[in-house]
């Protein structure tokens, strides 16, 4: 300990002051490393009993059996799996019953074992170390999709989200920093009507060639010259 470390050299005469200042300047700056490489944290598998924890009411939980368990599983539509440091996603494939799933914070590095979720409609997997969104582009049903504040460089809206999205969600990612990132969206995904929660405005819309829209009036052009001059 450094307070042994001081009655040794302060009792041992061939150390004068300096050489005991040095000594405990050396040991300050070996705690100040400590603290500031904490240990990395250990990723968390996900389990039946860890979904079951904390998807399914404690009073319910303990009348379960092994079997009732497992068919349970299997209705469970709200999965609130956030803040678990969760390191993957395997281990879902059980709950694929499941409209609303939330994995926000947790260290999830890939989009996967979604295969069988045919009614999933609002998906969060914001604060995570995503590099790519893939896994998604099969779910018909997903409506809303969070993928916010991960590490996403690109996004290739052809191929890497449902063309049936009505709100999805980047900001503080990279892509989301790209010129046309907005426009791109908006352009690719005919359902998509907000994007980092905000809602798309009917001049965006044409400009993403929606059909449908009702003709710019005299006055609402007027209105948008108006803005551009301000």
């Amino acid at each position: 300990s450094l307070s042994r470390k001081m009655d040794l050299l302060s009792s041992a005469p061939e150390f004068d002051e300096a050489t005991l200042l040095q000594a405990l300047e050396d040991e300050a700056e070996g705690l100040l490393d400590d603290d500031e490489a904490p240990a990395p944290v250990k990723p968390q598998r996900l389990t039946i009993q860890l979904i079951a924890g904390r998807c399914i009411d404690p009073k319910e939980l303990v009348t379960l059996t092994t079997d009732n368990l497992a068919e349970r599983m299997l209705t469970l539509q709200r999965l609130r799996l956030d803040r678990l440091r969760l390191g993957s996603m395997d281990g879902l494939d059980v709950c694929n019953a499941a409209t609303h799933l939330h994995l926000q914070h947790n260290l999830i590095r890939e989009i996967d074992g979604l295969e069988f979720f045919d009614r999933l409609q609002y998906l969060v997997v914001s604060h995570n170390q995503l590099t790519r969104l893939e896994g998604l582009s099969h779910l018909a049903t997903l409506q809303y999709l969070d993928a916010s504040h991960n590490q996403i460089e690109t996004v290739d809206w052809t191929r890497d989200v449902p063309r049936n999205l009505m709100a999805i969600e980047l900001q503080g990612n990279p892509c989301a920093e790209a010129a046309g990132f907005r426009e791109a969206a908006l352009a690719a995904l005919t359902a998509l009507m907000t994007v980092d929660e905000e809602r798309a405005t009917i001049k965006e819309l044409r400009a993403a060639g929606r059909p449908g829209l009702p003709e710019p009036n005299d006055d609402e052009e007027e209105g948008e010259e108006e803005g551009e001059e301000e």
